[in-house]
């Protein structure tokens, strides 16, 4: 998705419509299973989800937020959105995989591992539309909050793309 609203093919009002589109696609599958979706939720959706397609719902929300608000510049929103698709789809493959170290401090079902992976491959992903070094900060603190247990939850989905948005607003005006 970051790729096409880079190069201009989607936009926010074409996002707006996807998420409409999801909506409907959510609540017609939870009255009757609908074969092709059913086979996305078994295999890409998290088994502890509450609400099946939740998690590509928000996905689509977060990007229009990010469009919305650091629509003034593409390649933070760029950026923001590479954040979340590259970090938060590596962290718990590596984790998973790989890891072994728990984040006592911030949430025990987190692991080190995946946490720094998201960190590195979201730097390099976002560092092709921003530098690197900015690509590095909004990656390191999107990660880590990601990985933190609030006492109220909000679905990284959202966070992850908006906290990148404001860091690399922020190191944008120096």
């Amino acid at each position: 998705m970051a790729v096409l609203y880079y190069f201009e093919h989607i936009g926010p009002r074409d996002i707006f419509f996807a998420i409409i589109a999801a909506s409907i696609v959510i609540l017609i599958h939870k009255k009757k299973k609908i074969k092709y979706i059913n086979f996305f939720i078994r295999h890409f959706e998290r088994p502890d989800i509450k609400y099946e397609g939740l998690g590509a719902l928000n996905f689509l929300i977060g990007s229009f937020l990010t469009m919305i608000i650091f629509g003034f510049n593409k390649d933070i929103v760029t950026a923001s959105i590479l954040i979340l698709s590259v970090g938060d789809s590596i962290s718990p493959l590596i984790g998973l995989k790989y890891g072994k170290t728990s984040i006592k401090i911030f949430n025990e079902k987190k692991l080190i591992e995946g946490t720094i992976a998201g960190i590195i491959f979201s730097t390099l992903a976002a560092s092709v539309v921003v530098p690197m070094i900015h690509a590095f900060i909004a990656s390191l603190f999107a990660m880590v909050l990601e990985a933190v247990e609030f006492k109220y939850r909000i679905d990284d989905n959202l966070s992850i793309p908006l906290i990148s948005g404001v860091i690399l607003t922020l190191l944008s005006l120096f």
